[in-house]
């Protein structure tokens, strides 16, 4: 007889997740997504499993993954747009065209309480993450101002979305102090705008959040023609510190999954060998490779002046940059503007003039950090036109 499936079973969607992602996600979505037609919720996840599914979706065509940190929650679903309909637009509840098509066939499988809560009034995600892994080869330069490019579909219908859904979701997010850096921010550059019109139709944007580390944060910015993630804090060691554990995590959630190289074995083996101290201040909290600081040090007044460290891609040719750092400052306590440059391969320094637009806190996840990587570039080239496995 047969092994009985995971739904047969009895077992939970996180249950499944938990015991193989990289199963789950095949199963679930790869080999037949006529069967999962609508977005999945997922509740109570370590940090490797979360990265882990991150790390199985990204070759799949379509399927998207979204975190969302106040519930301790991830969705995967066909398109962002579809997640966000049916997460936030409708107050977390799915909505009306969720009446499954006469000819998709569906797996009962067990729904956990944790999911069903979220279903019922869950936090509202980020409207700005835009589709990654749409590279089709690493090529460089960006095409003249003369040249006309295609829009930035995926950048379009996020916002279009984001806009429809804004006057019912705004009011679920997480409440911050006026005087934080946290918030949504809408970006002028007229290096960018000016140089490549069409794919600035719809403005460019920063939204930062909170991590689990004290004192440093997480930015993910659309500026057109380069999206992609930062690390803000007024200590430079802090951001190094904190985005090597992603990187750590998501390296670990790859090798432990069947999805890294040989090399990196060397690599997993000793990384319990002489691993990265924690910034001044901090301590090691029980969960492996994750660290946090001491509750009982008071916070430091906000500086005005922030490091940071980012990470993007190409929107149009899907080509990586790597951590580059700069700095961004803000004209007043309450964090209401702020200046800052970046560096771009194909454009060079560009300035950039942001003002808050709200104070909510967007809901940022820091391990799309690693979205960003050249590893991660690497193996989404691989996984869409053949060649050796990590």
């Amino acid at each position: 007889m047969p092994p009985k499936s995971a739904a047969a079973r009895g077992m939970s969607d996180e249950e499944h997740a938990r015991n193989n992602p990289e199963l789950f996600i095949k199963k679930r979505f790869a080999d037949a997504p006529e069967k999962t037609p609508y977005t999945t919720l997922l509740c109570g996840l370590s940090e490797v499993t979360k990265a882990a599914l991150q790390a199985a979706a990204a070759p799949v065509p379509g399927l998207d993954v979204k975190f969302f940190p106040a519930n301790d929650a991830l969705a995967i679903g066909w398109g962002k747009k579809d997640i966000w309909n049916r997460t936030s637009a409708g107050g977390g509840t799915p909505a009306k065209s969720r009446a499954r098509p006469a000819n998709a066939s569906v797996s009962p499988v067990k729904q956990s309480p944790a999911v069903s809560a979220v279903a019922k009034g869950g936090a509202k995600p980020k409207a700005g993450a835009a589709a990654s892994g749409t590279a089709t080869g690493k090529t460089r330069g960006r095409p003249r101002k003369t040249e006309k490019t295609p829009a930035k579909t995926a950048g379009s219908k996020r916002k279009a979305a984001a806009a429809a859904a804004a006057p019912a979701s705004s009011k679920r997010r997480k409440k911050t102090p006026a005087g934080s850096i946290v918030g949504s921010y809408e970006v002028k550059c007229p290096g960018i705008e000016q140089e490549w019109p069409s794919e600035c139709e719809d403005g460019l944007s920063l939204d930062i959040s909170t991590t689990d580390q004290d004192g440093v944060y997480v930015g993910e910015f659309d500026f057109g023609v380069l999206e992609g993630v930062m690390f803000i804090s007024s200590d430079k060691g802090a951001i190094s510190w904190y985005s090597r554990q992603i990187d750590k995590e998501n390296n670990y959630s790859r090798n432990k999954y069947g999805m890294g190289d040989d090399d990196s074995e060397d690599e997993d083996e000793s990384e319990g060998e002489g691993e990265d101290e924690a910034p001044a201040g901090t301590a090691k909290s029980g969960k492996k490779g994750a660290k946090a600081t001491t509750a009982a040090k008071a916070e430091a007044p906000s500086p005005l002046k922030y490091h940071l460290c980012w990470r993007g891609r190409e929107t149009g040719e899907g080509q990586i940059q790597s951590d580059s750092w700069g700095e961004i400052k803000f004209t007043n306590s309450m964090f209401e503007k702020f200046t800052s440059q970046v560096n771009l391969n194909f454009a060079g320094g560009c300035k950039l003039i942001g003002t808050k637009t709200s104070t909510g806190d967007p809901s940022v996840s820091p391990t799309r950090w690693a979205e960003y990587s050249e590893e991660q570039y690497e193996h989404e080239r691989v996984s869409r036109w053949g060649g050796s496995r990590w």
